[in-house]
């Protein structure tokens, strides 16, 4: 769980901080803080669960899993168009 909240508050800070960030990426950040804000939400979720189910809680965490697994972050492939069309 606190892994969870420490990718959301990394990306909550390159959305706030963009210039941090290549340019080409900045269009991404948005999906990336949303996609870690459904990690960091749904661990507490699933410990909540565990108290009920023990397999639903693992389902849960299973979920999580395929989630980012199955879903891709658009910021390598923004970083990987500018860097074949030579712009930041």
């Amino acid at each position: 769980m606190m892994m969870g909240l420490t990718f959301v508050w990394g990306w909550r800070n390159l959305v706030r901080h963009p210039a941090l960030v290549v340019p080409a990426a900045v269009p991404g950040l948005v999906v990336g803080l949303r996609r870690a804000w459904l990690g960091g939400l749904a661990y507490p979720v699933a410990i909540g669960v565990a108290f009920i189910s023990t397999w639903a809680s693992i389902a849960i965490d299973a979920a999580i899993a395929v989630y980012f697994a199955v879903s891709a972050s658009p910021v390598p492939t923004l970083l990987l168009r500018a860097a074949r069309t030579g712009s930041d």
